[in-house]
């Protein structure tokens, strides 16, 4: 028989961030402290496998792009929770009137890009998944109360058949527009924030 020795070197206990119970064991407790740790393994000396076959995967230094291409969770301040939720009834009216109905009509008509819009009128599936991407970020009930009243008194007026193009296109729409304009924000932001509750 031979002996392989093999070096591990972990600077990170994933183990016990996932909530395992770990028996002590010195080999861990020398990880902990990020200092290598040998193991030998006892092997038959008919083993093909050499010692580049267990030696530990060399971690790749990450390059500035790639940690710019890492997503970061959406967060959204106290400050700016609390711009919206101070926005009262006549306030929400008025800023959704002056500011962003006049978007939501255009969009309306197919004047105006909105991938909301482009699912809705494919029908079928991307229709039905649109259900899933209504989110409307830290407004209180009374507001998306209050904006789904404005909005229906406009598009549902002569027609309920538009209903469901309210609930599924314009509510998110015009939740978004409300971000950009209140928190003085562009689109995407304005998007990635609604997500946060």
């Amino acid at each position: 028989k031979k002996s392989k020795r093999i070096q591990i070197i972990d600077d990170d206990d994933d183990d016990a961030e996932q909530g395992e119970q770990l028996q002590p064991n010195p080999a861990r407790a020398s990880l902990a402290q990020g200092s290598p740790t040998t193991i030998v393994i006892d092997g038959d000396d008919n083993d093909d496998a050499d010692d580049a076959d267990f030696a530990a995967p060399q971690s790749q230094p990450t390059k500035d792009s790639d940690v710019n291409k890492q997503k970061t969770p959406p967060t959204i301040t106290e400050q700016q929770r609390a711009i919206i939720l101070q926005l009262d009834e006549s306030g929400l009216e008025a800023v959704v009137k002056s500011a962003i109905l006049p978007k939501l009509k255009l969009i309306f008509k197919g004047k105006l890009d909105s991938w909301r819009h482009t699912h809705y009128r494919r029908k079928g599936a991307d229709r039905k998944n649109l259900r899933y991407s209504v989110r409307f970020g830290c407004l209180s009930m009374q507001q998306q109360s209050q904006l789904l009243a404005i909005l229906t008194a406009v598009f549902c007026k002569k027609d309920s058949r538009y209903s469901n193009y309210v609930m599924d296109v314009l509510m998110p729409e015009a939740v978004e527009r409300l971000y950009c304009h209140l928190l003085s924000i562009g689109p995407e932001e304005a998007a990635r924030l609604v997500t946060v509750p």
